[in-house]
This record gives structure tokens, C-alpha cells and sequence, in this order.
């Protein structure tokens, strides 16, 4: 048997492994391309996304510095016809990893998406989306990423800084 046809059965059997069941593939793959893009497999392209979450462009930017040309894991959750949700983690250290759903959400660079009904049979899913909202509302507290809000001292002290510029601007008139 050749090594082009081991090949191209091996790939048919991953098809019909995603097809029918949750996988977890490693590859190695830049952040943009995990956002946008996808996998090229099989001459067609996997758009993959984040699964309950959607990263803020400051997330995508995050990733693009923090995961780009590393090892990351893909857990499917959820496939729809032409989108597949994952789980996407980062190896930390030797047999640890971290998930990048997670870190987005706890640095306020993401936020939950509603619920999937159609998903409310899948444990892990439901799971994931607990913890998601968990680490969100975690965010909201810290005041972090997107959900930061200036506070009166803040506000009070830009007030001042425009101010004084517009005197100095005054000045030169």
C-alpha cells in the first residue's frame, strides 16, 4: 500500500470521526488565522470560532501577540454546516493546558454569547458556558478590557487636562 493512499484514508476517517463525534486536534496555527480564517483539511476550508464567546477586536489583537506560531488544542463543541465551535486551549507547561476561551474572558477582551438552546443537552457546552459567564462577570467587577468604565476621578481629571490645553491653545492666539 503507498503512502498516498494511507494518507487519504487516514484523512477520510478523521471527516467521518468530526462528522459524528467531539475530536480534539493539535495544530499549530496563528491567532488570526483561529479568528478568521480557519484550517485548510481535506481541500476545504474549517471556519472555526470560539465556542458561547466572542472576542472583542482588542481579544483578537491579544491573541495575535500571545498565541500566534504556538501549540494550541482545539475542542469541538458544537458544528453547524459550515462552522465548527470550539474550546481552544493553550499549552501552559509540560501536561497542562490553559483555555484561551477563558483567558480572553477573564482579561475582559471577549464577551458571552446567549445561551444555545439547541445545545442545552451538551454538557459541555453548558459548562463552558457557565464558566464563560462566571469569568465575564469577573471582568465586569475588575473593570477590565471592554467592560472598563472611568471612574469621576478619571473623568474630573481629564476634564482638567483639556482645559489647560485649551488655554495654552488660547495663549497662542
Amino acid at each position: 500500500m503507498s503512502s498516498k493512499t494511507d494518507l487519504q484514508s487516514l484523512i477520510e476517517s478523521l471527516n467521518h470521526y468530526m462528522d459524528n463525534h467531539l475530536m480534539e486536534v493539535r495544530l499549530s496555527i496563528g491567532a488570526l488565522g483561529l479568528v478568521g480564517a480557519g484550517i485548510a483539511f481535506r481541500k476545504r476550508l474549517l471556519n472555526l470560532s470560539f465556542a458561547a464567546m466572542n472576542p472583542s477586536l482588542s481579544g483578537t489583537f491579544w491573541l495575535k501577540l500571545n498565541v500566534e506560531n504556538k501549540m494550541v488544542w482545539f475542542k469541538v463543541v458544537d458544528k453547524h454546516e459550515d462552522d465548527i465551535k470550539c474550546i481552544v486551549s493553550l499549552e501552559k507547561k509540560a501536561l497542562f493546558k490553559k483555555s484561551l476561551n477563558a483567558e480572553l474572558m477573564e482579561r475582559g477582551l471577549a464577551s458571552v454569547l446567549p445561551f444555545d438552546q439547541s445545545l442545552y443537552r451538551n454538557k459541555t457546552y453548558k459548562e463552558l458556558h457557565k464558566n464563560l459567564t462566571s469569568s465575564q462577570s469577573k471582568a465586569k467587577r475588575r473593570n477590565c478590557g471592554v467592560w472598563y468604565k472611568p471612574t469621576k476621578w478619571d473623568a474630573f481629571r481629564h476634564l482638567i487636562d483639556n482645559s489647560m490645553h485649551s488655554i495654552k491653545n488660547l495663549r497662542n492666539i
